[in-house]
C-alpha cells in the first residue's frame, strides 16, 4: 500500500488560479488547485482514496504541505488559498501536519473548507458539517 500511495502522490502537482478583486481587477491571491499527470482536471478518485483513511491521508497531506511551503517560500508577499474537505479536518493528524507551516507563511495561506460531507456521517448533513 505504501508504494501505491507514493506512486500516486508523485503524480500530484498544483496549479495557481488567480483570484482577482471584482472592483479593480487587482490580483488578491492564488487558489492552489490539485492536479495530477494522469487525469485531466481534479483527480477526484485519487483524492478520495487518499482521504479514505487517516494513515493514507497523513502521508498525502505531508507531501501537500511540503509543496505548499515551497510555493510560499518561492513567492514572498503573495497569498494562496488551499482547499480542505470535511473529512480531512476530522483527522487529528491534519492539524499536526498543518502546524509544520512556519508562522510567517501561515499568515499568507488561507484554508478553505469545502462543502463535501465526511465519508462517515452519523446524522443529517446539516448536523454533521464542521463549522
Amino acid at each position: 500500500m505504501n508504494t501505491i500511495i507514493t506512486d500516486a502522490i508523485e503524480n500530484f502537482y498544483f496549479v495557481g488560479q488567480p483570484i482577482r478583486h471584482l472592483k479593480n481587477e487587482q490580483m488578491v491571491e492564488f487558489e492552489l488547485l490539485l492536479r495530477n499527470n494522469i487525469v485531466l482536471g481534479f483527480p477526484k478518485d485519487e483524492y478520495a482514496w487518499m482521504t479514505k483513511s487517516e494513515k493514507s491521508h497523513a502521508k498525502f497531506l505531508k507531501y501537500i504541505v511540503e509543496d505548499v511551503c515551497r510555493i510560499l517560500d518561492c513567492n514572498p508577499g503573495m497569498y494562496f488559498s488551499l482547499n480542505l474537505d470535511q473529512q480531512e479536518i476530522e483527522y487529528e493528524t491534519t492539524f499536526q501536519i498543518m502546524e509544520q507551516i512556519s508562522l510567517k507563511n501561515r499568515s499568507r495561506l488561507i484554508l478553505e473548507i469545502t462543502e463535501i460531507p465526511t465519508l462517515r456521517r452519523y446524522g443529517q448533513y446539516g448536523e454533521t458539517i464542521n463549522v
